[in-house]
């Protein structure tokens, strides 16, 4: 497991990226992908997995005593 410390001005921007690029990704022609299709494939399930990864995490809460 890793642990990042963001901000959640920070980790909202993370999550808007990647879906931003799993749309951009999607939305590519074939004639751009042509020569790359495994590649863009890779990089698709890669999107797709970090989207699930950000939706299942988990925020340190801190209460004071």
């Amino acid at each position: 497991m890793t642990t990042l410390n963001l901000t959640p001005a920070q980790f909202f921007y993370l999550q808007r990226a990647v879906r931003r690029d799993l749309e951009n990704l999607e939305e590519m022609a074939p004639w751009d992908i042509y020569d790359e299709q495994e590649a863009h494939q890779d990089e698709v399930r890669l999107c797709k997995a970090l989207t699930a990864t950000l939706g299942r995490v988990e925020q340190e809460q801190v209460i004071p005593h």
